[in-house]
């Protein structure tokens, strides 16, 4: 089994139910995805599919750029919205 392919069976989805779960969780090196099911209300158009972009130091906008809380904004890595 090649590396790349022992990376998708370790590979980490996490569900959270407000963006701001998904803010609040620890940066491991296994994050891949994350399904986001509201910002604050059921169908309040935050609910989406976001992937981990460890090398992305782009400005955290809270929609399609979401940067962790446990990184400052020049520390590398943010959820990106998957359109």
């Amino acid at each position: 089994m090649t590396t790349d392919q022992l990376n998708v069976f370790t590979a980490q989805t996490i569900y959270a139910e407000f963006l701001a779960n998904l803010m609040a969780q620890a940066v491991t090196p296994y994050m891949r995805f994350a399904v986001i099911f509201k910002e604050t209300t059921l169908g309040d158009g935050s609910a989406g599919h976001y992937f981990w972009e460890p090398t992305s130091t782009d400005t955290h906008d809270g929609t399609s750029t979401v940067k962790p809380n446990s990184l400052s904004a020049s520390d590398p890595g943010r959820w990106k919205r998957h359109t």
